[in-house]
């Protein structure tokens, strides 16, 4: 034991835990993991627990998981809102897991390998093919519909809310009162559509955020499925009630925190940065704020600054501590990471996917294209000159017109089965009170 000891200290008298971290501080460490956790497979198979796990427990009905490798006596716990989900392996499949309702709860859905994947399919370099069945506890929550892209008649059917439940708790507040501007902006699916592209352009533009989202996520191979989860997280974050939304934002940083990189410059990154985190929500709140502003209805100089404070709020508990909270401060952030930003062919990749991935319905594709090329158009102009994005582009001012026309249409019907509407609902408030606001 004495000699173990001795070979894991350094020659200056520390000792190595095995602990991975990342440096917050210079007086400050955030242990994510350990450098070497992994177990291998009846195969022989070598499989990395953590990321998996992580991926799971961003799901606010999921806490705590733990993952084990197959045998007949291996047996996993995770507690779900007071439910116990139990499983066990089976065969030569790696683990299965199934879903033991306490009293009181009525139903247990079945998910097949699709569902674990779309949990898990991040993941790099893990295969899951040989994961044969789960069953996952239900209670309000749908995830089998997310995970397939169905949505059944008690289910949200906008911008990927088919999965959370918006009416429950009754009472309990978001993160922003529902009198903020956000509320009001966030409820029109044409800005979110079109402010979304917008964001995720000037992301992909800086190369470190660039290598992580291109090289750590599937908007590549499933992009209409992150379409939907980008969807639902930013609608969570806005109108879901408040144990839940900061529920599902640990969850996402857990999972930020195993996303680690070089780019093909040489520059090292970790998902948590600092910089990073504050760059990504600045051209998310850019994005959505301008897509309204331009396409929906003109908002006061005093509008605009309350949309990035109250921004904020969610901002800091995904660790952007720094990110802009007026628009003089989005402005010194845009003129701050200029130097950075490059033009990359990932971008007209990003483009030419969100063009062909059946977003809208087939006969509505014509319009989808419409709205990719209104967010290239909503850059600011000198980065969109920078990043080659100009002349192809540009739309026509009828066809702008069009887009504009929807956008204001969009802001006055009432879409009853949307989180914005839920969620007055779980507030005591009419449908209509938000499209009153506005």
């Amino acid at each position: 034991m004495t000699a173990e000891i001795d070979g894991n200290m350094t020659e200056d008298g520390f000792f190595h835990t095995g602990d991975r971290d990342i440096v917050v501080s210079e007086v400050s460490l955030r242990v994510i993991g350990r450098v070497k956790e992994l177990f291998k497979t009846g195969k022989g198979k070598y499989v990395a627990p953590v990321p998996i796990e992580n991926k799971l427990g961003a799901y606010p009905i999921l806490t705590c998981p733990a993952l084990r490798g197959r045998g007949s006596h291996n047996r996993l716990r995770w507690p779900i809102n007071g439910v116990r989900l139990t499983g066990e392996s089976y065969g030569n499949e790696m683990c299965g897991m199934s879903a033991y309702l306490h009293p009181g709860y009525d139903r247990q859905v079945s998910t097949q390998q699709t569902g674990v994947n779309f949990f898990c399919n991040d993941v790099e370099g893990i295969d899951l093919t040989f994961i044969k069945r789960t069953n996952v506890v239900m209670t309000d929550v749908s995830y089998q519909q997310q995970a397939s892209g169905r949505t059944g008649p008690k289910s949200n059917s906008w911008q990927g809310a088919e999965s959370f439940d918006f009416l429950q708790p009754q009472g309990e507040e978001a993160l922003l009162p529902a009198d903020s501007v956000t509320w009001r902006v966030f409820k029109n699916p044409v800005a979110m559509f079109v402010g979304g592209i917008t964001a995720v352009i000037l992301e992909l533009a800086e190369p470190r955020v660039c290598d992580g989202v291109w090289n750590n996520t599937t908007f590549r191979t499933d992009p209409l499925g992150r379409l939907r989860r980008t969807g639902l997280a930013a609608m969570v974050t806005v109108y879901g009630p408040h144990s839940k939304a900061k529920a599902m934002i640990a969850g996402i940083n857990r999972m930020h925190g195993n996303i680690t990189g070089v780019t093909a410059a040489g520059q090292a990154y970790n998902a948590l940065d600092e910089e990073l985190l504050n760059w990504v929500q600045a051209t998310a709140s850019y994005g959505f704020l301008e897509a309204y502003c331009q396409l929906v209805k003109k908002l006061s100089a005093e509008e605009k600054d309350a949309v990035y404070r109250e921004g904020a709020v969610a901002a800091r508990l995904y660790g952007a501590v720094g990110a802009p909270e007026s628009v003089a401060e989005q402005e010194a952030l845009f003129d701050a990471m200029r130097a950075h930003l490059q033009p990359t062919e990932v971008i007209e990749e990003f483009l030419q996917l969100m063009l062909q991935t059946p977003v809208f319905p087939k006969f509505l594709r014509p319009y989808q294209h419409l709205l990719v090329r209104v967010a290239v158009g909503i850059l600011p102009r000198d980065i969109r000159q920078y990043l080659n994005l100009e002349a192809r582009w540009q739309l026509p001012g009828w066809q702008l017109n069009v887009v504009q026309w929807t956008g204001r249409l969009a802001d006055r019907l009432v879409i009853k089965a949307s989180p914005a509407v839920h969620a007055c609902r779980r507030l005591g408030l009419p449908d209509n009170y938000l499209y009153k606001l506005s």
